[in-house]
């Protein structure tokens, strides 16, 4: 009979990772031709050959008892159930062949399967232990150590004494036996604890049923004699997505079992081959989980009663079984089956019964809680050394009771390397950002600096440090340019409402139509557009400073809500029928005088006398030419962080000119030309060259020495015609300052001009 013929009726299945012998009646294996190719088998195996010699023994390579008789094994048709004539291998005939290929092991390295042929003699099939077929693929490149249920080494690799023993004497044999803490750390069973004591349970809130079925008086359950397995309740569980919780309120009998895995419609058998199983032991003394038809983990289980509510949990890759909040049994899965979706049912085991008054299914999403399916652990003895270690396999060792885990060992000296030298750069990246952090605190808080020596200057610090602790509102005047934004900020900085925000407005550039709104907010539906509900300018400005810049252009109506905040501090939004209460300060800046719009009729003039409690007027730039050179000094120190440069300061001729300039643009202009000269300028220090005014700036000191004919002059800028001026407040919508700026004119100006001429701004608009 050939292989080929083999195949076919015995075995059903191809004989490329077997070793064939023909044994006679009396063990002895005869002549060699019944073997299979040596080209066609696994390195491993086919060392093995040269351990195997006719006329030998076969009970000297394998553990086969003397009593079993060759002779009398009866023929049968099919090889299906060999468990009676499969015998492992004699760790000692083997020896050699193992630690040829790099591997020590106290577990047999094969098997052999014995089936006597119609013709009278035996034929034997020789395999490797599957242990050992799931190792051998990258023996070299990865350690591999075997344990048993106590994590005493039963089995290893060379490259596990490679990566875990600085010693290459240390006799390999010497370690056989001892518990893997003494080499690597943490152990397995030290990673489960770590990851036991972590575990919680999940929250209600994150939990959502899916079955719940009630008994109050508790229903008896029974298995069926006929099957193994009751199934009970099925439901498709996504288990990339899903976690998931059986509950049972057991009243009295045996606690039945969960498995998570495929349903056999057909004859109702549940299968856990490609799954889990979760629950008691045949013989009832212990809570047990099998992965794939085999114990992974086991606890002794001997309540003083049975009744109780037990919980299945299966939470990312940890399985948890618990009895009214105390927990029985954990197992963390470092290598989880990979499956899309699974059954969950119960069952209860042959000859068992029990009574339930409820059961709940429930599930959460995975990605909310999950723990690692590796953990990182080192040598002991080689203090450089990291390993990824994960589960590679787990089996029943031959004639015992007791599990033997496999534990791949994935060197990560390289990775770990690049972790720390990315830690490195992520504390050298942190720093920097600091540093950076505090540049832009240091830029910003010298953007805030209220910077000047002169006396005029002096005395609006003093006033506002005295007023920057109160309440008060505060109306701040001054030429536009002249730092009252900044005095506004020096301010708030200085008050008691500094830690909230600063939230500042343009009001010149607010749109008419919208500017109660957004200054007051709005309700959903309070007007057409106003899809939802929005926080208005004042209530984000909540605990802080609320800064109304160029005020003068706020709408009567705008007005009229702004003074009834000011006497109670509440707003009420557009649409809205109830008042907030807020808690925050005003300051009001304007480049005009008030007063001057109270008497046209554009400004209120109770309004006027309920910001106008304190009133600090800033001096402009040319008043105050003392300040020039502090000034332009703090701008350098300022433009130094901004742009990473080092400036020293100024040469004797760029310092003359900056003296001798006007100014009309105040320290705004003063600000821009420092940053200009520093964009432009050579490095070092600023040089005279590198300071130049704007075009129309007049850069002699006789430009200062304006008279009360300054403002005939400004009004003779405006060249246009009444009715022109009259048609771009059409055009402008009203906004005075884009009018003046049309016209190339100040606001003031602009101002003037409609007070000459008779024009009322409120007549306009409502026209």
């Amino acid at each position: 009979m050939n292989l080929i013929d083999l195949e076919q009726t015995l075995f059903y299945d191809s004989l490329s990772d077997s070793i064939v012998l023909l044994i006679d009646n009396d063990g002895v294996i005869v002549a060699s031709e019944l073997s299979v190719d040596l080209t066609s088998l696994p390195d491993f195996l086919r060392s093995a050959m040269r351990v195997i010699h006719k006329s030998t023994d076969i009970r000297t390579l394998f553990d086969i008892p003397h009593e079993f008789s060759f002779s009398e094994l009866p023929v049968e048709d099919s090889i299906r159930n060999l468990d009676s004539r499969t015998f492992k291998s004699r760790q000692s005939a083997f020896t050699s062949v193992s630690e040829e290929e790099g591997f020590f092991s106290d577990i047999p390295i094969f098997f052999i399967q014995i089936y006597k042929l119609p013709s009278g003699q035996c034929l034997g099939r020789m395999r490797q232990s599957n242990f050992y077929k799931s190792i051998t693929e990258d023996n070299v490149f990865n350690g591999y150590v075997c344990v048993d249920s106590t994590e005493r080494i039963v089995a290893y690799n060379s490259a596990y004494l490679r990566y875990t023993l600085t010693d290459s004497q240390v006799n390999p044999h010497a370690i056989m036996g001892r518990e893997l803490r003494d080499y690597i750390s943490p152990t397995p069973s030290e990673t489960q604890e770590i990851a036991r004591r972590a575990f919680s349970f999940p929250q209600p809130e994150t939990i959502r049923d899916v079955v719940v079925e009630n008994w109050p008086e508790g229903r008896k359950f029974k298995a069926d004699e006929q099957l193994p397995l009751f199934h009970y309740v099925s439901n498709m569980v996504d288990w990339e997505k899903d976690d998931l919780c059986m509950e049972v309120d057991l009243v009295d009998g045996d606690l039945p079992c969960i498995v998570l895995g495929d349903l056999r419609v057909s004859t109702g058998e549940v299968s856990d081959l490609d799954g889990y199983l979760i629950g008691t032991s045949p013989d009832k003394g212990s809570v047990l989980l099998k992965k794939r038809s085999r114990k992974a983990h086991s606890v002794k289980f001997k309540p003083a009663t049975i009744r109780g509510r037990y919980r299945f949990w299966r939470v990312g890759n940890q399985f948890v079984v618990d009895k009214d909040g105390t927990v029985l049994l954990f197992f963390l899965d470092y290598d989880m089956i990979d499956r899309k979706k699974t059954d969950v049912s119960l069952f209860f085991r042959p000859g068992t019964y029990c009574r339930i008054s409820a059961i709940r299914l429930s599930t959460f999403d995975s990605h909310k809680i999950y723990a690692t399916n590796n953990s990182f652990v080192t040598a002991k003895s080689n203090t450089g050394s990291f390993f990824l270690l994960s589960l590679a396999h787990i089996f029943l060792r031959s004639g015992t009771n007791d599990n033997v885990s496999i534990y791949r060992l994935q060197n990560m000296a390289n990775v770990k390397e690049r972790l720390v030298a990315l830690e490195s750069s992520y504390k050298d990246a942190v720093e920097k950002a600091k540093a950076a952090d505090n540049r832009l605190k240091a830029f910003m808080e010298d953007e805030s600096q209220f910077v000047g020596s002169s006396k005029s200057f002096t005395v609006i610090k003093e006033q506002a440090e005295k007023v920057a602790s109160s309440k008060a509102t505060i109306l701040i005047q001054g030429n536009t340019g002249s730092g009252k934004e900044v005095l506004a900020k020096h301010i708030h900085s200085r008050s008691s409402f500094s830690k909230g925000p600063f939230v500042k407005v343009d009001c010149s550039t607010l749109p008419k139509s919208l500017m109660e709104s957004l200054l007051f907010g709005h309700e959903k539906g309070a007007f057409t557009g106003a899809s939802e509900k929005r926080k208005g300018l004042f209530e984000q400005a909540e605990g802080g400073t609320l800064y109304l810049d160029e005020a003068s252009n706020l709408e009567l109506q705008v007005q009229a809500k702004l003074l009834q905040f000011l006497q109670d501090m509440t707003v009420t939004p557009v649409g809205g029928k109830s008042a907030i209460k807020l808690n925050l300060r005003i300051i009001v800046a304007t480049n005009v005088q008030l007063l001057d719009l109270v008497k046209q009729g554009l400004f209120r003039e109770d309004l006027y006398y309920r910001i106008a409690v304190v009133v600090l007027k800033l001096p402009s730039l040319a008043e105050r030419m003392e300040d020039v050179q502090s000034l332009a000094s703090h701008f350098v120190h300022m433009f130094n962080f901004k742009y990473g440069r080092d400036i020293s300061g100024f040469s004797v001729g760029a310092s003359r000119k900056l003296s001798m300039h006007n100014w009309p643009g105040n320290v705004r202009e003063l600000r821009h030309t420092i940053e200009r000269a520093f964009l432009f300028g050579a490095s070092g220090e600023i040089r005279e060259e590198d300071i130049v005014f704007t075009k129309g700036s007049d850069d002699s000191a006789q430009g200062r020495q304006k008279t009360g004919t300054g403002v005939r002059k400004e009004l003779e800028r405006i060249t246009a015609t009444t009715q022109e001026v009259m048609q771009l407040f059409g055009k402008h919508n009203g906004v005075i300052r884009r009018i003046a700026d049309d016209l190339n004119v100040t606001r003031q100006t602009l101002y003037n001009f409609l007070k000459k001429n008779n024009i009322n701004v409120n007549t306009i608009r409502n026209k």
